[in-house]
């Protein structure tokens, strides 16, 4: 699981959390979206739960450079 810098370089109060995950051949979308709700009530933040694939190809070299493992 990585930390993923803003796609418009700007955070605010208002912002998002966005998650990266690396799924395995059995992941599933039900198993993102339990990732996703399980974080929005453990950190009290609205959580975006993306995979690699799904990030836009216009920034996923730049994210998946800039992605913090945590």
């Amino acid at each position: 699981m990585s930390l993923v810098p803003s796609f418009y370089g700007v955070d605010t109060d208002d912002s998002d959390l966005d998650i990266l995950v690396d799924p395995t051949p059995e992941t599933t979308l039900l198993d993102i979206a339990r990732i996703q709700n399980r974080l929005q009530k453990i950190l009290g933040v609205s959580v975006d739960v993306l995979t690699p694939k799904a990030i836009p190809l216009k920034f996923r070299d730049i994210v998946l450079r800039e992605a913090v493992l945590i």
